[in-house]
């Protein structure tokens, strides 16, 4: 019983008999409609689906918010195209007379908002999601005395939906953050707690005694008295809770990356990561090589057994090529937001949907005081994006006024230019600077060893022939395993030293065939389209495999 008092919790023969025989009675329980509401529900879902929204928005069509240098290729392939596919729809599918209409709204007002602006909206957005996600959790821990499992489950779902969505919201602001360091380390105290309360409920979300069938109603505490490993360990949920928490990682290691880049820097993650993109960009050296040799020897070029390898070496090309630039890209940190955001709202449905045949009396679908008001505080954020579409567009003097300033200030950085540079690596490039770039020292000097020592002409036969045998043997075991000893410290700095310089000396020269290979396959349309055909096929993927079976991921 602990510190918490009284409180009812199922034997394991118990626990057993529900989840095996459905005529077994449920436990009952009563709702909770401040927790499990169709008000709180709603306004939850609401507010995620719109600040993810606004993320995806921000992410393809509005230029300078999204930092450059976390982007790469496939980023402003996307935003080229998504922006080119826009315009295409807006001026030849949608009809003269509902275009006319809507010119107000888009693109003259949406597409002018200040950055400023729409960064200060997507801030405030961001502040909101990371309080009210930890502030749950707080709230759900203080209670687990008395909270019941399943509505532990809809807070930690509705906390978890924070948190994703701040993921998304973070790239739109995270240059205004990097202007203070305060502004970084106040809110990062926040993600860090919220993180914890995360962390923390994946191994009660996939221990084997929480939320069984029929057993909703217990206190989430009889999970806590379940946590030693021998109690609830089974390959399934081993597995599963492997891969949340792998998950959970990767977006904590997201958002720190965000916030302080210098992060990435550190070892080990700077040389792991170095490596894998250098791992990954092997059969790019390696194409390279082919057709230098095709260009060299253009008789080898004919021979069958050249043309199979060098269609071999293509296909593992473009698919290591596909591969590393999604990995590596933001829309592929979007695409993880994406899955999590789904799956949680999925989960909380499916749950709440099974609660009355497990045991939940009454109805927390009534609209009520506690329901009502949620989402009329929606109007708060909704209201603040809506005034800056509706400001009143700059007048003509504003615009002379922004056009000499863009004139001053350069070209303007299109999703054309982006790609463009993106393209061209910059001349200090080295994949494997570190850890292969610490030139290794030269050993240090010996120190003379001074075999002839002055003779004593005073000293008698037997002492000449003493001392000789004194050098000698100084020799033997001072001398030579010294001399052995650096020589081969030499001779393995020495290979090591070779093995580095001709590594860089292949990864020097082959970069610019590298990076021209690269983009020339980048202008490719036929690469462009297959490129964008896989990200669609994950992000169809995720939908079909979180509604396709119907169990919440």
């Amino acid at each position: 019983m602990g510190i918490c008092g009284t409180y009812f919790c199922a034997s394991d023969d118990e626990y057993l008999e529900a989840s095996l025989n459905e005529s077994v009675a449920p436990y009952p329980f009563d709702e909770d409609p401040d927790i499990a509401g169709i008000g709180v529900i709603a306004s939850f879902f609401i507010y995620a689906i719109f600040t993810s929204g606004l993320a995806g928005i921000t992410y393809l069509f509005v230029e300078g918010v999204v930092p450059e240098r976390f982007s790469n290729k496939l980023d402003f392939l996307l935003q080229n195209r998504a922006d080119r596919l826009v315009r295409f729809v807006w001026k030849n599918i949608i009809p003269r007379r509902v275009r006319e209409l809507l010119d107000f709204l888009w693109p003259r007002r949406l597409r002018t908002i200040p950055k400023e602006k729409l960064q200060a909206i997507c801030l405030q957005l961001t502040d909101i999601q990371l309080i009210t996600g930890a502030s749950i959790f707080i709230v759900l821990y203080s209670r687990h005395c008395t909270v019941t499992q399943y509505h532990f489950y809809i807070g930690l779902e509705l906390s978890y939906l924070s948190f994703i969505t701040f993921q998304g919201m973070l790239l739109a602001v995270v240059d205004v953050l990097h202007e203070r360091l305060f502004t970084r380390v106040w809110r990062y105290i926040w993600i860090l707690t919220l993180s914890a309360g995360i962390f923390a409920s994946r191994f009660i979300l996939w221990n084997d005694y929480f939320m069984v069938d029929r057993m909703y109603g217990l206190s989430v505490q009889c999970v806590f008295d379940k946590l030693a490993i021998s109690e609830w360990f089974t390959p399934k949920e081993a597995g599963m809770l492997t891969i949340d928490v792998v998950v959970f990682f990767w977006s904590l290691w997201s958002i720190t990356v965000l916030l302080f880049p210098s992060v990435s820097g550190w070892p080990p993650m700077a040389q792991i990561t170095s490596f894998i993109y250098w791992f990954f960009s092997f059969p790019s050296r390696a194409l390279v090589r082919v057709r230098n040799r095709a260009l060299l020897n253009p008789a080898d070029a004919e021979t069958t057994k050249f043309k199979i390898k060098r269609r071999i070496i293509t296909v593992a090309f473009v698919m290591f090529l596909s591969f590393r630039e999604i990995v590596f890209s933001l829309c592929f940190d979007l695409l993880r937001v994406y899955t999590l955001l789904i799956g949680s709202i999925y989960g909380i449905l499916y749950q709440r949907r099974r609660a009355a045949d497990h045991g939940r009396e009454g109805d927390e679908n009534e609209w009520g005081f506690g329901q009502i008001l949620p989402l009329l505080l929606l109007a708060l954020p909704i209201s603040t994006f809506a005034e800056e579409i509706w400001r009143d567009l700059p007048g003509a003097e504003d615009d002379t006024n922004q056009q000499e300033e863009a004139v001053a200030a350069g070209p303007v950085s299109t999703p054309e230019l982006q790609l463009e540079r993106s393209q061209t690596a910059p001349a200090t490039y080295k994949p494997l600077e570190s850890p292969l770039s610490t030139q290794m020292s030269a050993p240090a000097a010996m120190p003379a060893v001074v075999l002839n020592q002055p003779a004593n002409t005073a000293s008698t036969d037997s002492d000449r022939a003493y001392m000789v045998y004194r050098r000698e043997s100084r020799v033997e075991t001072v001398i030579k395993p010294t001399l052995t000893r650096f020589l081969r410290q030499r001779h393995m700095k020495y290979l090591l030293g070779r093995a580095r310089d001709l590594l860089q000396s292949d990864l020097d020269t082959m970069q610019d065939g590298v990076t021209d290979l690269e983009t020339e396959w980048f202008n490719k349309k036929l690469f462009q389209v297959w490129l964008i055909l896989c990200f669609s096929a994950l992000y169809g993927g995720v939908t079909v495999l979180v509604f396709l079976f119907d169990v919440p991921i």
